[in-house]
């Protein structure tokens, strides 16, 4: 790196840094009603960041939390991108934190010295995407041929109830044929990941009621069922003794085609801090065991045995329905008496194969609870959180494909390390509502979190270096899809007019 490259690259540094530690320190929280004007606060400072860079924003809603929504317009005829993150981030429990989570602070050196990180709320997930596209406005924007779109959502974090109004609404200022979305997360540190495919996500809230009111459990257990033991039954009805969805209708898509980048077993294991013995949901053998690709008599996995847990995984993670109880309303072990309770409920959180609607998954749900419901007890079934799935091989063709190569090309560049396609076992909506509002968008799924970031759990990171490549990255696929022109780089040009 030459002196003048050095000196650039730091001046971005600091540039992005001021700019992630002025959007980490409003605790812009979503799913916290007290949080509100925190929030709206939040998409205020992104609106002025983005419009002091050169693309003049509004704060809009629509009945929801704040996004931010801008427009550039570029040489006539030239492609539009639009340009999505989020301003919004999940709770906290400080206590968790070594520092403050609402305070950009550097995290000390990991033992495998991979660069600088810095922590906070909203670092990775997705605070460190505005940042991104920020700084890929700030280099471009003499020299900018593209037309630019900008969505950055506050809601995100609770399954963005309203951007399909907000998108439907403002479909004129945010049509666009390529969206880069850095939302995702990359394969490894250092590794540049696309995304090609997201589970969609279903949460329940599943309520139960046997009784108007608590009666004595000696006198009347036995006759009378309890509604947290009928809850217990109902949830336990939901997975097979594998951990497997056992609903009929949730079925698995196809195995993944590419299932190279899955993270192993034993760094599912390692990432979570698994207890020894623990078995993979699914029945596979426990964890770190030899037959789930742990180490042999040498201390090293054998390569076929790597190969068929990473297709394992892929399938497990990215394509495979799952099903996770997030949370029970209970009596409190401290306080337990002897009586029979009335009432319980619980919030299960299903991950959806991405070609799955999550209307009919809930439908499938209603009706295999209605048939394990052996005590009659009453259910109230209410979903809290819906988003559908999506794949790239839903649609796009060979304009799709051809951007989708350049988009590999350039990040391999700019990490200098080839980049993977992957799924992500998470869901993100906004993908299938930008899709469904722009047919014929081709959505460039990205990262600037990997699996050290620690993403809605305490210490959230970003690595310095990946905000470094993935800013190159971006200005790279700006540039060729400017220069080159849509029609040429992709083979058909598309129109949302």
């Amino acid at each position: 790196m030459t002196t003048t490259q050095s000196t650039a690259r730091n001046s971005a540094e600091r540039r992005m840094l001021s700019d992630l530690q002025r959007l980490v320190e409003v605790p812009s929280i979503s799913s916290a009603p007290e949080r509100a004007e925190q929030v709206a606060a939040s998409a205020r400072l992104v609106a002025e960041m983005f419009t002091e860079v050169g693309v003049p924003c509004s704060v809009v809603t629509e009945g929801g939390a704040p996004a931010v929504i801008g427009r550039r317009e570029g040489p006539e005829g030239a492609p539009a991108v639009l340009l999505y993150a989020h301003h919004d981030v999940q709770p906290v429990v400080a206590d968790e934190w070594e520092g403050d989570p609402f305070e950009l602070t550097e995290c000390p050196a990991d033992e495998a010295g991979r660069g600088t990180r810095m922590a906070g709320r909203g670092a990775a997930d997705d605070k460190g995407g505005i940042v991104v596209h920020l700084e890929t406005l700030r280099r471009l924007m003499g020299s900018l041929l593209v037309t630019v779109a900008v969505l950055i959502e506050g809601e995100e974090e609770v399954a963005s109830p309203s951007l399909e109004r907000i998108v439907h609404r403002h479909r004129d200022l945010l049509r666009a044929d390529v969206a880069l979305l850095p939302d995702a997360v990359n394969s490894d540190v250092g590794v540049p990941s696309l995304t090609d495919s997201l589970r969609g996500i279903l949460g329940i809230r599943i309520g139960v009621r046997t009784a108007e009111r608590a009666v004595h459990s000696g006198i009347f257990g036995g006759a009378l069922p309890d509604a947290l033991g009928t809850l217990v039954h109902l949830l336990d009805s939901l997975v097979d003794e594998d951990g497997r969805v056992a609903v009929p209708g949730i079925v698995a898509d196809p195995a993944p085609a590419n299932p190279s980048a899955a993270a192993t077993m034993a760094e599912v294991a390692a990432a979570a801090g698994t207890v020894p013995g623990l078995r993979l949901a699914g029945g596979a053998p426990e964890i770190g065991g030899q037959a789930q690709g742990g180490a042999g008599t040498d201390g090293m996995a054998s390569s076929s045995t790597a190969k068929a847990d990473g297709r394992r995984l892929a399938a497990e993670l990215w394509t495979q329905p799952c099903l996770t109880v997030l949370a029970i309303d209970a009596p409190r072990v401290a306080e337990a008496t002897n009586i029979l309770t009335p009432t319980a409920q619980a919030v299960v959180s299903l991950r959806l194969p991405p070609s799955l609607d999550p209307q009919v998954a809930l439908e499938c749900v209603s009706e295999h609870l209605a048939q394990h419901n052996r005590a009659g007890a009453e259910l109230d079934i209410v979903p809290v959180n819906v988003g559908r799935g999506w794949s790239a091989g839903s649609g796009g063709g060979e304009s799709a494909d051809a951007v989708i190569r350049l988009a590999l090309a350039e990040l391999g560049q700019a990490y200098s390390q080839s980049a993977v396609t992957m799924g992500v076992g998470g869901g993100i909506p906004f993908v299938d509502t930008l899709t469904t509002e722009f047919p014929g968008l081709v959505p460039l799924i990205t990262a600037v979190q990997d699996p050290e970031s620690n993403a809605h759990a305490a210490n959230e990171s970003v690595a310095v270096d990946t905000l470094h490549s993935a800013v190159e990255a971006q200005v790279g696929i700006l540039r060729r899809l400017g220069e080159s022109g849509f029609r040429d780089v992709a083979g058909v040009r598309t129109t949302h007019d």
